[in-house]
C-alpha cells in the first residue's frame, strides 16, 4: 500500500483537471464568481481554507469545481481500492505498530463501523491526487501525491473510527457509487 502524508496540515484529494487551480499556501485564494483576490476577511490562500475544515471530510470549491478535504489531523493516509467495484476506503494512520499490522487490520474492516457524513463527492473524470493542501497543485512532483483512479461518478463518503486493537487507531473514509 503506498502512503502519502503532510508537513502539518490537511490533505486534499483534488480531480487531475482542478489541480493547476489549487493555489496551496502561495497565492490568495481568488474570489471564483468575479476572479479577483477575496475580501480581507475571507481566507488569504487556498491553505488557509482547507485549514479551516472542522470535520473529518468536507468539499472545498477549487476552480469550476471541487475537491475534499482531510480534516481533523494530519495522518498518513493511505488508499485501498474495493476489488471490481470501483469504490474503495482511505486509511488514514493515526497509530500502529508497523505497516503491515495495519494492513493486516484493512483485510477485515467491519462494516458496523461507518457512519453516512452527508458528503456527496462527483467524479468527472477517473485520475484524482490525494497531497498536502499546502503544495501549490503547479508544484506537484512525482512522490507528493497519491494519484487515486475512480470511475466517474456520484460518491458517498462514510467515515469509521477503526481500533481493532490497544495498538491500532485508524480514521477510515469509504466511498460508495
Amino acid at each position: 500500500m503506498q502512503w502519502v502524508s503532510s508537513q502539518g496540515g490537511p490533505l486534499i484529494l483534488v480531480p487531475q483537471d482542478l489541480v493547476q487551480d489549487w493555489g496551496g499556501n502561495s497565492q490568495p485564494a481568488i474570489d471564483r464568481e468575479v476572479a479577483r483576490p477575496r475580501k480581507a476577511d475571507v481566507p488569504s490562500t487556498d491553505y488557509y481554507r482547507a485549514c479551516s475544515i472542522r470535520d473529518y471530510i468536507e468539499l472545498i470549491d477549487i476552480g469550476i469545481g471541487y475537491g475534499l478535504v482531510f480534516g481533523d489531523e494530519p495522518l498518513q493516509t493511505g488508499w485501498l481500492l474495493s476489488a471490481g467495484k470501483g469504490e474503495g476506503v482511505f486509511a488514514r494512520w493515526r497509530y500502529a505498530d508497523s505497516e503491515a499490522s495495519v494492513t493486516q487490520h484493512l483485510a477485515s474492516i467491519p462494516d458496523y463501523i461507518f457512519q453516512p457524513t452527508g458528503v456527496v463527492f462527483q467524479v468527472c473524470r477517473s485520475k484524482l491526487f490525494l497531497f498536502d493542501a499546502a503544495i501549490p497543485g503547479r508544484s506537484l512532483r512525482d512522490g507528493d501525491y497519491l494519484l487515486i483512479e475512480l470511475r466517474p461518478g456520484e460518491y458517498r463518503i462514510q467515515t469509521g473510527l477503526y481500533e481493532p486493537d490497544a495498538q491500532t487507531a485508524l480514521v477510515l473514509h469509504r466511498l460508495l457509487r
